[in-house]
């Protein structure tokens, strides 16, 4: 066998063996991306390499700047190659996980918002961000929506198998609504997919959508550094400005932890206008005059 069809061998192995515990298309994806690299990297096979040389590789993505999210992703598939597929030990404290930046997102103000989605002609593309934006959904979720997630009866939109594998509902906005309905009367989708690409099967790449964002990034000349996640993430803060209630927040985001949630209170400080100080409510006697 060629090396080149044992590191396909290992690539179906891996995703076999994924898709056995129902890891979620996106994962694998990435799972199969991160594995491929670091074979090439050392121009080998999995098997032929083994600790030192996943250390060495560790720190080639260190020194090249890359995000501890992205290097963790990395860490994750090479643990599940080599202590499923290979049957390997794997050493947490040689191999350990990178410390998470503690970097804010940048997010829209709601005037750039408008900005933006206006500059999108494409009316799909610009639906599918208005959606994001208003149901506060990641990319991949928004994408694969199919046309019985919409619930107009209860105003809701239903999120299958979201991040983690997790049902849940957000929320369909009145003004979504109308521009769902106007996207619909121009493409009239066929098939179970609401935003589905010119194959009926399939949902639109998430690649067109991004590429869409970024000519109109340019277009407005917004300097920030968006994404199309920082749809979701201005949904969060312009609602926690509004004073929703954090909890409500965290359920309508699909997060489990609260805590993953609360880092949006530091993106605003709106939330701490009006609030009276207990100091105010024990009276002015205190005061020296």
């Amino acid at each position: 066998m060629s090396r080149k069809a044992e590191k396909v061998k290992y690539m179906d192995e891996v995703q076999f063996e994924m898709e056995l515990r129902r890891y979620s298309q996106n994962t694998i994806r990435h799972y199969l991306c991160h594995i491929r690299r670091f074979c090439n990297h050392f121009n080998e096979t999995a098997d032929k390499l083994g600790e030192n040389e996943i250390r060495q590789y560790l720190y080639h993505c260190i020194q090249r700047g890359l995000s501890s999210d992205y290097i963790n992703i990395g860490i994750n598939a090479l643990k599940f190659l080599y202590t499923v597929v290979l049957e390997q030990s794997w050493d947490s404290n040689k191999l350990p996980r990178l410390r998470k930046e503690n970097k804010l997102p940048d997010i829209l103000a709601e005037e750039e918002i408008v900005s933006v989605l206006l500059s999108i002609k494409n009316i799909k593309y610009r639906t599918i961000l208005m959606t994001c934006y208003g149901a506060g959904l990641r990319i991949s979720e928004a994408v694969n929506l199919r046309i019985s997630d919409i619930d107009s009866k209860n105003m809701l939109i239903r999120v299958n198998q979201g991040k983690h594998r997790k049902d849940r509902f957000s929320l369909l906005s009145d003004t979504n609504l109308k521009q769902l309905r106007a996207y619909w009367m121009t493409y009239k989708p066929k098939g179970e997919y609401l935003f589905c690409s010119s194959r009926r099967d399939k949902p639109i790449p998430v690649q067109n959508v991004q590429h869409a964002l970024k000519q109109a990034l340019e277009e407005v000349e917004i300097r920030k550094k968006i994404s199309t996640h920082s749809f979701r993430h201005s949904f969060a803060t312009h609602l926690l400005e509004n004073r929703t209630d954090i909890r409500t927040i965290q359920e309508l985001l699909g997060h489990s932890n609260i805590a993953t949630t609360s880092r949006y209170i530091h993106l605003t400080r709106k939330h701490l206008l009006g609030v009276q100080s207990p100091l105010d409510k024990i009276g002015g006697d205190l005061i020296d005059e």
